[in-house]
C-alpha cells in the first residue's frame, strides 16, 4: 500500500465549511482507505490505498467529500514522496519574524501573468504544481500574487500550505 495526502480546499478557513478532523478522518475510513490520521483542521488528511493513480484517487475522494458534506469538494492529492521533495526544493531562506513561506498546491499547470511583485514584500518561484512563495506578514492577503490566486480562473485549482504545515504533515506521514 502507497501512502498519500489529500489536501482539501477551502474547509475550516474563516468560518466556512466546518467539518472536524473525526468527520474527515471518518469519510476517508468509508472510502476504504487505511492508516488515515488528519493533520491540523485545515484539511491535510494522510492515508494508505492499493490504488496508485492520483487521478483515480482524487475522483474519488471529490466524489465522497462532496457526498457526505453537500459541497463541490476540490482536492489536490500527492504522494508523500513527492510532498517530501517540495518541501526540500523550497528556493527561499527559510523563516524570519517577519515572513511567511508558502507552498501552492496546484492541480493542474495554470498559464500565469507575469507579476509585478514588490520588492523585499513578495518572491514567487512557479513550477508545474506547485508555487513556493515567501511573503512580508501583513501582505499575504495583500500582496499582488494573492490577489491573482483569488481570481475565479485560478481559486479552483490551488490550495496553500503554509511550509510549517507542510513539515507537521510530513512529520506524521
Amino acid at each position: 500500500m502507497a501512502q498519500f495526502i489529500a489536501i482539501l480546499r477551502g474547509i475550516n478557513v474563516g468560518g466556512n465549511r466546518s467539518i472536524s478532523m473525526a468527520e474527515q478522518k471518518s469519510c476517508f475510513e468509508s472510502m476504504a482507505f487505511t492508516d488515515v490520521r488528519v493533520v491540523l483542521q485545515t484539511g491535510n488528511v494522510i492515508f494508505r490505498s492499493f490504488v496508485t493513480s492520483i487521478g483515480d484517487l482524487t475522483a474519488t475522494i471529490e466524489a465522497g467529500l462532496s457526498a457526505q458534506f453537500n459541497y463541490p469538494a476540490k482536492v489536490i492529492v500527492l504522494s508523500m514522496d513527492v510532498l517530501k521533495a517540495m518541501e526540500v526544493a523550497y528556493p527561499f531562506p527559510r523563516g524570519g519574524s517577519e515572513v511567511h513561506d508558502y507552498l501552492v498546491f496546484l492541480s493542474k499547470p495554470l498559464e500565469w501573468p507575469e507579476l509585478a511583485t514588490a520588492p523585499n514584500e513578495e518572491w514567487i518561484s512557479i513550477h508545474e504544481s506547485v508555487v513556493y512563495w515567501k511573503v512580508s506578514k501583513g501582505m499575504t492577503l495583500k500582496s499582488e500574487f494573492s490577489k491573482l490566486l483569488s481570481k475565479a480562473k485560478y481559486k479552483p485549482f490551488n490550495t496553500v500550505r503554509n511550509i510549517n504545515t507542510v513539515n507537521r504533515v510530513l512529520s506524521a506521514g
